[in-house]
C-alpha cells in the first residue's frame, strides 16, 4: 500500500530556516508500509514539530526586545536544532532536509547570540564612561574637600562630604555593573563560538546526505 507523507504548511512556514525545495521533498515522498516507512513518517512529523516550536520560540523570525527573551529564544532554537539533528530514520534525502532546517535553526540561534553580544558590548561601553565619569566626579570632589578641612565651614563641609560619598557609591555600583557585563559579553560570545561550531557540523552532514540522497 502506497501513502503519501503530508506536512501541512511546511513550506510556507518553514521559509525562513530552511530552503523551499528541500522541504519540498519532505512533502513528496513516497514509502511502503513497513519499518522503513514508519521511521520517515516519524521524521516528517518530527520537523513538522520543530517548525511550529521554532515559530512559537520566534514569532514572525523577529529578534525579542529584552535580552533576558532574546536568549530565552536563542537557546530554545539550540535546543530544537539538536534535537532535529539527532533524530535518527528516513531516506537520505529527508535527512538532508531535516539538517538542512536544523542548520538554519542553529545559524538563527547564533544571530540572535551575535545581536545580543553587539548590544552587550555597547552596553559595556557606556558604562565604562559613566565609570570613567564618576571617578573624576569623585576626585574632584576630594580635592575641594582638602581645602575645606582646613576652614571652619561646618556646614559646607558636611554636604561635600556627603556628595562625594555618593559619587564613591555611585563609582562603586558602575564599576560592580561593568564587571556583570563583562561577564554577560564573554558567555555570549563562547555561546555563539558553540553554536557556528554546531551549525557548520549539521551543514556537512546535511551535504554528505544530500550526496548519498
Amino acid at each position: 500500500m502506497i501513502d503519501h507523507l503530508r506536512l501541512p504548511a511546511v513550506r510556507s512556514r518553514a521559509a525562513a530556516f530552511a530552503p523551499p525545495l528541500a522541504l519540498a521533498m519532505l512533502v513528496s515522498l513516497v514509502a511502503c508500509e513497513d519499518s522503513q516507512s514508519a521511521a520517515q513518517r516519524q521524521l516528517a512529523e518530527k520537523v513538522e514539530q520543530t517548525i511550529a516550536a521554532s515559530e512559537k520560540a520566534l514569532p514572525g523570525g523577529r529578534i525579542p526586545d529584552t535580552t533576558e527573551a532574546a536568549l530565552a529564544a536563542a537557546g530554545q532554537l539550540r535546543s530544537l536544532a539538536q534535537s532535529l539533528a539527532s533524530t535518527q530514520g528516513g531516506t537520505p534525502a529527508q535527512r538532508s532536509a531535516a539538517m538542512q532546517l536544523a542548520a538554519g535553526l542553529a545559524r538563527k540561534a547564533a544571530e540572535i547570540d551575535l545581536t545580543i553580544a553587539v548590544d552587550l558590548e555597547a552596553q559595556h561601553r557606556l558604562e565604562r564612561l559613566a565609570v570613567s565619569r564618576a571617578a573624576a566626579a569623585a576626585a574632584g570632589l576630594e580635592a575641594l574637600a582638602g581645602p575645606l578641612d582646613r576652614i571652619d565651614f561646618a556646614s559646607s563641609r558636611t554636604q561635600l562630604k556627603s556628595q562625594k560619598e555618593m559619587a564613591e557609591g555611585q563609582l562603586r555600583q558602575l564599576q560592580t555593573q561593568v564587571r556583570t557585563l563583562e561577564s554577560a559579553v564573554a558567555q555570549v560570545d563562547r555561546q555563539l563560538s558553540e553554536t557556528e561550531a554546531e551549525a557548520a557540523r549539521i551543514d556537512l552532514e546535511a551535504e554528505q546526505l544530500r550526496a548519498q540522497a
